[in-house]
């Protein structure tokens, strides 16, 4: 009778740790997350950007996330004539939180997370156009500041472990030109940081 009830609850607690590990919760997201499969579809095209070197996602347990990616390009122009280096860097900065389950949507407890961009800036050069007047050596940098909620990215969580998560974004976005609605998903997979 004993081996049945430890049998027994053995494999409920079995059980209740394998649903448990499907969750995710605020230890499995928040990590020092190296980006390892970063790609974006818009209209049922999808780009992958293989200029990037470095690409680091960092979702704290205080309620701050980063997200700093950079890269660069190298290649001849004319002929052979002119080499040139392009590199790029975007941060990224802000607040993050769960959305909660609410009455009639399809998603778990904790399965959407909103991040909310507070800060942005890009620096993009160009060097080696030596003294050829078509390619100057230049250095364009942008930065902004966003209130809460101004511009957010909303990811759903599609696999977590402490060394793992999966997100996707699905949006629509509308040309205030011409108003043609453009649909976009955005997939990234994490890995922790060794």
């Amino acid at each position: 009778m004993k081996k049945i009830i430890f049998y027994s609850l053995s494999a409920s607690l079995t059980i209740l740790l394998l649903i448990s590990c499907e969750k995710p919760t605020r230890g499995k997201v928040t990590n020092k997350w190296n980006v390892i499969f970063d790609t974006e579809e818009i209209d049922g095209f999808t780009s992958v950007d293989n200029s990037i070197t470095s690409n680091r996602f960092i979702i704290d347990k205080d309620g701050t996330w980063s997200w700093n990616k950079s890269g660069s390009t190298s290649g001849v122009v004319f002929g052979g004539s002119v080499f040139l280096t392009n590199k790029k860097a975007l941060t990224q900065r802000g607040t993050w939180s769960f959305i909660q389950k609410t009455k009639g949507d399809d998603f778990k407890k904790n399965e959407r997370i909103l991040f909310n961009i507070l800060f942005e800036s890009s620096v993009a050069s160009q060097t080696g156009g030596g003294n050829n007047p078509a390619f100057p050596d230049t250095t364009i940098t942008d930065s902004h500041t966003y209130l809460t909620g101004e511009k957010a990215m909303i990811y759903t969580i599609t696999h977590s472990t402490r060394k793992e998560l999966w997100m996707e974004s699905e949006s629509l976005h509308v040309n205030s030109s011409n108003g043609q609605v453009s649909s976009k998903k955005v997939r990234l997979r994490l890995e922790a940081n060794k």
